[in-house]
């Protein structure tokens, strides 16, 4: 016996005269192709991203989509490993890393410490309004943009962690808490989900430390833009700033003009 068709491989037995020569189907995570369907001598472990779980002679089967198989010989379907929770390989089967699996457009890819890589809710300040009313996430474009807009604020993370923000622009406050509030990310109050920079609101807020404070009401006495901007409404009216605990740093009238009282 020289050859066997394909998914078959030669036995030769323990006889020396031949008499227990055959083709045996190729086993479990084993298969052998061979060149136009013949030619097949000795089976090969099935490839990344396939398997076979019976001895029969047939090919291996390729892992279903939205999993994915790294090794070589897998026996059984379930050796093929699901995607992270939120990601799918988009149809594609036969996969051979975690890489194929695509987090939902709402999520975006990061790595835990446990070395996994999982799919990751997208904060509220990095979310994206898609032009089919549907919400998509910053984060997951290396830009860090919706679109031909950047995410607003200086976003970062450590390898492939997640994102974490670290400051917002002047005009608007940092928030990373569910109560609207900016605390250090070890703080157990921190939330991850919860961080954007709220824009304080052109005439009648103001805030003087964006990645601190929350945008505070404008005083009577002032013209706000939205930023630190000091335009008393009274010429000569002299404003100080200070930090009032629970509060935040604020602007203080301090005395008035002529003919005026605080």
């Amino acid at each position: 016996l020289v050859s066997c068709p394909s998914h078959y491989s030669v036995a030769v037995g323990s006889e020396a005269d031949g008499s227990q020569q055959e083709c045996v189907a190729c086993g479990k995570g084993l298969e052998c192709v061979g060149v136009n369907g013949t030619n097949c001598t000795e089976c090969s472990a099935c490839l990344s991203g396939y398997y076979k779980d019976a001895a029969v002679a047939e090919g291996c089967k390729a892992c279903p989509a939205n999993t994915y198989f790294g090794g070589t010989g897998a026996e059984a379907v379930s050796q093929c490993e699901g995607c992270p929770s939120g990601s799918t390989t988009e149809q594609r089967v036969a996969q051979t890393s975690v890489g194929a699996c695509v987090c939902d457009a709402s999520l975006y890819r990061a790595v835990d410490g446990d070395g996994d890589v999982v799919c990751v809710a997208c904060p509220t300040g990095a979310e994206c309004q898609d032009d089919g009313g549907g919400k998509s996430c910053g984060l997951r474009t290396a830009d860090l943009a919706c679109g031909s807009t950047a995410v607003v604020g200086n976003w970062s993370r450590v390898n492939e962690s997640r994102y974490t923000l670290q400051s917002c622009p002047s005009g608007h406050s940092l928030v990373n808490t569910l109560s609207g509030t900016s605390v250090d990310d070890a703080d157990e109050l921190f939330r991850h989900d919860a961080q954007q920079c709220v824009e304080c609101l052109d005439g009648s807020q103001y805030v003087l430390r964006s990645n601190v404070d929350r945008c505070q009401k404008c005083p009577r006495g002032l013209k706000c833009r939205g930023d630190s901007t000091l335009d008393p409404v009274d010429a000569g009216s002299e404003w100080v700033s200070e930090v009032v605990e629970s509060v935040g740093m604020i602007y203080r009238l301090v005395s008035c003009p002529s003919h005026y009282s605080v």
